[in-house]
């Protein structure tokens, strides 16, 4: 009699088995395939850590994956040991034959102890290599997850736009700007402080190599016996060499993980901000066209390009800066105005200097520097004037009453006075 329960329940049983296979077999390819996916994660740090002096970019990037601050923090250990020995290892490499020599033990070994960070950093990626690829196969497959669940899906161009930000990163001495863009993209000061202080710090370790590097000069060697003469480098050039140009590709890697780590939050908030900005632009184009119909001036060819005729300032570097004094007088515009007046009299000053050699001579090391200023400023001219463009010629518009010319606005009050006396004459009729 209770058979046909058994038979039921083994029927069950074997059901449940056939689906539990199945969603294991299901859940085994999509490890394989995620497997496939980590393996390259899972085995970069590790190339990296075994790299001599540059081992701990592999602890940075392993510390910014699995989210742990004992081995980013060993990151910059290592990076303080690695400035330390390739700087001394570089000027022993141009002076060995000042402190090298069968006589001194310490030469000897000199070389072999720069390497002892890079020996420790290879014993300690082996020493964590098993729970650093458990913890990378978590984060990654919560990140996973996280981008699985995500409801607002972006196109190909939202992408390409998201990553425009990584365009600064060509410019490594700029590379923080973009922590900078992008703190305050997301709303965090701490990222927006942290780039101001990466990119000043660039910024002045970038003319501290160019000081010294100048400053220490190739040493001039003269041969009695054999009557010639030789330049060798200074042992002290390459020390300070990578003394300033590590930090500046420190401050670079630091950044640019800080800019993958936050890559999500960043891409999803500008898509909002890119909503809200085409709603805006939008609304700004409705206003634009219902001014046209107030001020027929803006529908005039002729006359739009009479007004916006000072943009052929911008052309010559030398007088870009009268465009944006143009534009503060007309449009009464206090801060336009002053910042045109100093960056003409910064003009003069550059040209003054590059003219006067004797001048020249004491900031010869900042000629880089000057010169790259100059054709930035003069490429941020160009573009405000043209952005600025149209609230010119909606002011002007204002100023003028909406007439192109005098001949317009004449013609304009004689049909109105006849109209209004068409009215009256008409009012007195009835």
């Amino acid at each position: 009699m209770k058979k046909p329960k058994y038979d039921n329940l083994i029927r069950h049983e074997i059901k449940h088995q056939g689906v539990m296979t199945g969603l294991l077999e299901e859940k085994m390819d999509t490890l394989n395939l995620t497997e496939s996916k980590r393996s390259p994660i899972n085995f970069g740090w590790m190339i990296l850590s075994c790299i001599p002096f540059m081992n701990w970019s592999g602890f940075l990037l392993l510390g910014s994956r699995a989210n742990q601050k004992k081995w980013t923090i060993l990151g910059y250990v290592h990076f303080v040991l690695s400035l330390a020995s390739a700087s001394l290892f570089a000027s022993w490499l141009v002076s060995h034959d000042y402190l090298a020599n069968t006589f001194n033990d310490f030469g000897n070994l000199f070389p072999y102890l720069m390497f002892v960070s890079w020996l420790i950093g290879v014993v300690q990626t082996w020493w964590i290599s098993g729970e650093a690829k458990k913890r990378l196969e978590r984060q990654i497959g919560n990140r996973e997850t996280a981008h699985s669940n995500k409801l607002t899906p972006t196109t190909r161009m939202e992408r390409i736009q998201s990553n425009l930000v990584y365009i600064l990163f060509l410019f490594v001495p700029l590379s923080g700007l973009s922590l900078v863009h992008i703190g305050k993209t997301i709303r965090r000061k701490k990222l927006q402080i942290f780039g101001w202080v990466s990119f000043a710090l660039c910024i002045l370790l970038s003319i501290a190599f160019v000081i010294l590097f100048n400053a220490y000069d190739r040493i001039y060697h003269y041969n009695y016996a054999l009557d010639t003469s030789f330049y060798s480098m200074h042992p002290l050039r390459p020390f300070f060499t990578i003394l300033t140009l590590m930090p500046i590709l420190f401050f670079w890697v630091v950044a640019l993980l800080l800019c993958i780590r936050t890559k999500s939050e960043y891409a999803s908030a500008t898509v909002g901000i890119r909503t809200s900005y085409s709603e805006s632009l939008e609304q700004r184009n409705q206003e634009y066209e219902q001014l046209k119909l107030r001020y027929p001036c803006l529908q005039s060819r002729a006359w739009k390009i009479k007004k916006s005729i000072y943009l052929l300032w911008c052309l010559p570097i030398i007088t870009s800066p009268i465009a944006l004094i143009h534009t503060g007088i007309s449009d009464h515009k206090g801060q336009r105005l002053a910042c045109g007046i100093g960056i003409l009299l910064y003009y003069a000053l550059c040209i003054t200097y590059m003219v006067q050699t004797e001048y020249w001579n004491y900031i010869e090391w900042l000629s880089f520097a000057l010169l790259f200023l100059l054709f930035v400023i003069w490429i941020a001219i160009i573009w405000f004037s043209i952005a600025s463009l149209r609230s010119h010629l909606i002011y002007t518009a204002e100023k003028c009453g909406g007439y192109c010319d005098s001949f317009d606005a004449e013609e304009s009050r004689l049909r109105q006075a006849s109209h209004n006396q068409n009215e009256a004459f008409y009012g007195d009729e009835h």
